[in-house]
C-alpha cells in the first residue's frame, strides 16, 4: 500500500529520500497501517481481488486473486451508547500488548536517530499540531470517523474507493451521525463524488508544502434528513477563533 500515498503531498513532506530509501519506506508505511487497524474501535474493511478479476491497469492478464487493492479504517467517536459499544472493539489483552508493541517500534523507528532515513522528523514534528481535526471545537459529538483510505493506483478508478466508503455512509445513516474525514488535496474529489461537503480548507499550509492551491481539507457526510452538522460548524467558527492560525477558507452550505 506505500504505492497508494507515495504521491500524496503530506506524505512526501513527511518523507524524505522515498525512492532512494524504498525498503525503508514501505517498511515504514506498514508499520503505520498496523498501528492504526489494531487501534481500540478501529473498523477495517479491506478490498481483494476474486480469481479472474481484471489485473492491474495497462496490463491484460487477470487477477489470481486475493491480491489487497485498497483498505478503509474507521472509528466511530462518541459518548453514546452506540459509541461506546464501537469503541470496546480491539480492547483485549491481546490486542494491548499488540499496542504496546507498536508503540516501541514506533519510537525505535521515528524518534532514535538514523534508523529510518524516510522520515523528516522536523516537518513532522512542525505540521503535526496544524492537522489536528479538532472535530468537537466544530460542533461534533457523535460521529464516524475515516482514518485512512488507500487504493492501489493500478486499480484506481474502478469504484473501488465509493465501495469501502460505502459501509461507513450507511452505519452512519442508520444511526443518523455524520461522518467526517481529513483529506489532502489527493482525496478530496473521490469524497465529494460519494456526497461529502468541505467545510473547511486550510490554504495556510501553502507556507509548509505545495498543496496546488487546493489546500487541506476537512469534508462532512451528512445522513439523509439530518443537515444540521454544517449550521454547527458556522456557529462554532464565531466561538472557536485561534490566533495561531492564518486566515483560512470556510465552505459550508
Amino acid at each position: 500500500m506505500a504505492n497508494a500515498n507515495v504521491n500524496d503531498c503530506l506524505v512526501r513532506y513527511f518523507n524524505q529520500h522515498i525512492f532512494e530509501y524504498w525498503t525503508s519506506f514501505r517498511a515504514s508505511s506498514l508499520r503505520f497501517i498496523q498501528g492504526q487497524t489494531s487501534a481500540p474501535g478501529a473498523v477495517t474493511f479491506v478490498a481483494e481481488t476474486d480469481a479472474g478479476d481484471a489485473g492491474p491497469s495497462g496490463s491484460s492478464e487477470k487477477s489470481p486473486g486475493g491480491e489487497v487493492v485498497g483498505f478503509v479504517v474507521w472509528s466511530r467517536q462518541g459518548e453514546s451508547a452506540v459509541a461506546r459499544n464501537w469503541q470496546r472493539l480491539n480492547t483485549g489483552l491481546s490486542h494491548w500488548m499488540e499496542k504496546q508493541l507498536n508503540s516501541l517500534r514506533d519510537f525505535y523507528f521515528n524518534k532514535v536517530p538514523g534508523v529510518n532515513p524516510t522520515r523528516h522528523k522536523e516537518n513532522f514534528a512542525k505540521i503535526v499540531s496544524f492537522l489536528d481535526p479538532g472535530w468537537t471545537k466544530m460542533g461534533f459529538d457523535e460521529f464516524w470517523e475515516v482514518g485512512l483510505l488507500f487504493v492501489n493506483p493500478k486499480y484506481q478508478r474502478r469504484g473501488l474507493a465509493r465501495m469501502l466508503l460505502e459501509w461507513g455512509t450507511r452505519q452512519a445513516g442508520t444511526e443518523g451521525v455524520p461522518v467526517v474525514v481529513h483529506s489532502s488535496p489527493v482525496g478530496r474529489y473521490t469524497y465529494e463524488a460519494v456526497g461529502f461537503k468541505v467545510i473547511e480548507r486550510r490554504e495556510d499550509l501553502e507556507q509548509f508544502f505545495d498543496t496546488g492551491k487546493e489546500g487541506v481539507n476537512k469534508l462532512v457526510w451528512e445522513p439523509e434528513g439530518k443537515t444540521d452538522w454544517l449550521e454547527k460548524t458556522k456557529k462554532a467558527e464565531k466561538q472557536n477563533v485561534e490566533e495561531t492560525r492564518k486566515p483560512y477558507k470556510k465552505y459550508a452550505a
